[in-house]
């Protein structure tokens, strides 16, 4: 392989790899990341409703203490008749 050669293969490599950088510009990247940010916050905000009958596998039993547990969540406060 001669001299020649060697230049036209590194200098056609390197073309290629800023043609790849411009085609993955920073708006597309942020565009990109966002959309999934949006996607993975609305999933975190979804609260079902309380009870065992918004529930996918609700349990054979379930009492009051459970109702106002479930009631109560995700907030620390302990049910208003404690």
């Amino acid at each position: 392989m001669s001299r020649n050669d060697l230049a036209l293969i590194i200098a056609t490599a390197s073309l290629g790899f800023l043609v790849v950088m411009l085609l993955r510009s920073p708006q597309r990247e942020r565009h990109r990341s966002n959309a999934t940010d949006s996607m993975e916050e609305a999933k975190a905000r979804q609260v079902r409703n309380a009870g065992p009958g918004s529930m996918a596998n609700p349990p054979r039993e379930w009492s009051m203490v459970d109702e106002e547990s479930d009631e109560s969540f995700p907030a620390s406060d302990v049910p208003g008749n404690y």
